[in-house]
């Protein structure tokens, strides 16, 4: 897999991103379920990781590049994105993979909480309850 770190992007207008990884300033966004940053990314521990960001007025795409661990002959790390509780899509994350979701803001929250759920999480060691599942 490409040692490339995690950019959530929100609508292409605002130009914000957030890098993920050690001494990365993104990390402060991250808030349960990954593990320690390495050189350039994160990996998710266990089903699922939960980042939160700041909502901006106006803007409702987030596009978010991410990497599944994905041994040879395995089956795609299926991947459920909620924004603010709200399931917003179902993606099978193989190597890198750029996900792309709208969201509405109905509730003018001033933070989006993303959270990554992976029901079949598998690491790299094959063992349960699983670490290094997503990469971001």
């Amino acid at each position: 897999m490409a040692a490339n770190p995690l950019s959530t992007r929100t609508a292409a207008e605002t130009g914000r991103v957030y890098r993920f990884g050690k001494d990365l300033d993104g990390n402060a966004v991250l808030k349960r379920g990954w593990g320690e940053p390495e050189d350039g990314f994160v990996w998710s521990e266990g089903k699922a990781g939960v980042v939160v960001l700041p909502a901006l007025p106006g803007k409702n795409m987030l596009a978010i590049s991410v990497w599944g661990y994905v041994p040879a002959g395995a089956a795609a790390q299926e991947v459920l994105l909620f924004v603010n509780g709200a399931l917003k899509g179902y993606f099978e994350v193989y190597e890198k993979t750029i996900i792309r979701v709208s969201h509405d803001n109905a509730a003018g929250t001033e933070t989006l909480e993303l959270t990554f759920y992976i029901p079949s999480a598998t690491s790299p060691r094959g063992k349960r309850p699983v670490s290094r599942a997503l990469r971001m």
